[in-house]
């Protein structure tokens, strides 16, 4: 039973790529030179050019793990790692997900790029139905998902509630003529209209618990 092969696209210092390596033969690649030597004391093997245009290897399962937003030509790159991928391989991608309510509301102030210059892009319904077809892919999975996972305590919840309904609150004393204007010129009592979007609040906007991420697994022909 020869085991099948894995390769991390952008594998950083193989945290998650090592979580396989008893299982599958793991591949990393990786720009970054400092991390290179971490990810090889975890049993992963990397390519010696992290072009992988440049390596004539052929993978069963490549993982493009949060590193989508970062490409400058993820088209051009996604070829690149389908033709180092074996028939019927499995390209799987976790990246933001652009069609995302939180993103779509205010993509200016989303947090997946104002918290990050490294984070160019993200993908969306009509990229994924794009590269589907232009390389004739099968979508075998396609799931929503939180970047984190925890519990927010009551505390924490009642905060974010009273800021949530302050906003919306004070959004719509604005409007009123005659007491919008009273409310912008009191210094303490202004202030919520000066945020440029909603506080975050459970289910509403929060980055780290809202379903903004997504899960694709392609399958090559």
């Amino acid at each position: 039973n020869q085991r099948k092969s894995m390769l991390d696209f952008g594998c950083n210092e193989g945290v998650f790529l090592s979580l396989f390596v008893n299982d599958f033969k793991c591949y990393g690649c990786e720009i970054d030179q400092r991390v290179r030597k971490l990810a090889e004391e975890r049993g992963i093997v990397m390519l010696a050019d992290p072009d992988i245009k440049k390596n004539d290897q052929k993978f069963d399962y490549i993982l493009l793990i949060d590193v989508f937003e970062h490409l400058k030509n993820p088209t051009e790159t996604i070829s690149q790692l389908l033709d180092a991928l074996n028939k019927s391989g499995k390209l799987i991608i976790s990246t933001g997900y652009a069609d995302s309510p939180a993103c779509k509301n205010d993509i200016a102030n989303y947090w997946y790029f104002t918290n990050s210059l490294q984070h160019l892009c993200m993908i969306g319904h009509d990229y994924i139905q794009y590269i589907r077809k232009k390389f004739k892919l099968k979508l075998i999975l396609r799931k929503r998902l939180s970047h984190y996972d925890f519990e927010i305590s009551k505390r924490d919840k009642t905060f974010y509630y009273i800021r949530y309904k302050t906003y919306l609150i004070y959004r719509f004393l604005n409007k009123i003529r005659g007491l919008g204007f009273i409310i912008r010129h009191i210094p303490v009592l202004n202030k919520p209209l000066k945020w440029k979007v909603a506080p975050y609040y459970p289910n509403v906007q929060i980055p780290t618990i809202q379903r903004d991420h997504i899960v694709l697994v392609f399958e090559k022909p």
